[in-house]
């Protein structure tokens, strides 16, 4: 079936496993494109304009993500994740019969927001890092998980990793782009399972080879041709590498090669009936984008580790989960914003280890709440249940956040890096 964006009003497809899908999870069939969507989630994400300002609540001098004359407080990562204030005390009552976008937006300008994207009983040493976890001794990383002493960048399970974007299992990486499992390369692109290499381009299980594109299970290639080791050290040695014009040389070499090695449509490796780049090791998962160990997904960018789950961005072991962008270990989270191990969750906002909340910002290990207001199971079941209902007549349940409440300004947030406006 073919429908028109509401936002662009381009044509887009909702093919047969995606209605199924949409009726296991109980959501109406979307009315924005798949690119829509995206860009619609990504409004409400920053990584790398950070400001300096006072904690709202310690009063020290801090780097967030929010402006001082943000409307909202934000608290130091200290305070947010201390016992020294409770997000319940800013609960609402819901008001069924009225729009809900509003009521979120009023509770989002209320309750405090954490400085920067970091879970500091899982993150030792990132204090200039926003949206990691699972992290150690890092500096101006933005959405790495499982990292330890990398800087400028956003590697995944890496060590030691400098200036690299999207480098996965990677150690004294640097300069490195959409590679995985490296070791001591510099400079090198769309590269798997290599050690030693300077400038390579769709290399895989090589080592010692500089200059290179193409090559699988090589060593001691430059510019594609084969020596023997002690020819290849004599000219690696004349090259200089730790210089700049070395450097300039054996990126003229990758240059050169690149333009006569045929390219491939799209990358992607050890995956079974998925379409879109940069996949790996993923299957029956389809508009997906640079993503890893996916099963029965679509319509997902820069995710590992994820199992039937649609629109989903910057997330990490989910499952069941749809229009979410942000954090990790969520099942069943739709509509929902930097929230991290949280389950049967609607519209929440960096809320974390809570079960069945809706149109919640900042609860920790919280059950049953709406929109920061405690209920028994029974009420919040049949709150829930009438909110939807009301929801669904009005044309809100299933669209994301509105663009115009998030936080930031369009330039801002990572929508402007992947869509950036004319």
């Amino acid at each position: 079936m073919h429908k028109p964006c509401r936002k662009c009003s381009c044509e887009f497809e909702v093919t047969d496993a995606d209605q199924i899908f949409y009726k296991k999870i109980s959501v109406p069939e979307p009315t924005f494109c798949p690119q829509c969507r995206m860009m619609r989630r990504m409004r409400f994400r920053n990584e790398h304009s950070l400001y300096r300002r006072k904690c709202d609540l310690c009063k020290k001098d801090i780097i967030a993500a929010y402006k001082p004359d943000a409307v909202h407080p934000v608290y130091c990562t200290d305070c947010w994740w201390s016992d020294k204030w409770d997000a319940t005390d800013f609960g609402m009552d819901v008001k069924v019969d009225e729009p809900f976008f509003p009521q979120m937006k009023a509770l989002m300008d209320r309750v405090p927001r954490l400085s920067l994207a970091v879970v500091t009983s899982r993150a030792t040493n990132c204090d200039f890092c926003n949206y990691v976890d699972f992290a150690k001794n890092c500096y101006l990383c933005y959405g790495s998980v499982q990292v330890e002493d990398c800087m400028y960048g956003n590697p995944y399970e890496s060590k030691d990793c400098v200036d690299c974007f999207l480098v996965r299992e990677s150690e004294l990486a640097y300069e490195c782009v959409d590679c995985e499992k490296m070791y001591n390369c510099d400079f090198c692109q769309s590269c798997d399972g290599c050690t030693d290499c300077v400038s390579c381009y769709e290399c895989q299980g090589c080592n010692d080879c500089i200059g290179c594109t193409g090559l699988k299970r090589q060593q001691y290639c430059i510019a594609n041709k084969k020596y023997s080791k002690e020819e290849y050290e004599v000219k690696r040695d004349g090259l200089k590498l730790a210089t700049v014009e070395g450097l300039a040389r054996a990126n003229d070499y990758l240059g050169k090669e690149k333009l006569t090695f045929p390219h491939r449509s799209s990358r992607i490796l050890k995956s079974e009936d998925c379409t879109g780049n940069f996949i790996v090791n993923s299957k029956n998962s389809h508009c997906c984008f640079d993503v890893k160990k996916l099963w029965d997904c679509s319509y997902c960018a820069q995710v590992i580790d994820g199992k039937d789950s649609y629109d989903v961005n910057y997330c990490e072991y989910f499952e069941l989960c749809y229009e979410h962008i942000g954090f990790d270990e969520n099942y069943n989270v739709k509509f929902s914003l930097i929230s991290g191990n949280c389950k049967d969750c609607d519209y929440t906002d960096f809320c974390m280890n809570c079960n069945d909340c809706f149109g919640c910002v900042s609860l920790k290990k919280q059950k049953n709440c709406i929109f920061n207001k405690k209920y028994s199971e029974e009420e919040y079941r049949e709150l829930t249940g009438r909110l939807r209902e009301a929801m669904i007549e009005r044309g809100e349940y299933g669209e994301y956040f509105p663009e115009e409440i998030s936080p930031f300004k369009y330039e801002e947030s990572v929508a402007n890096d992947y869509f950036p406006k004319d």
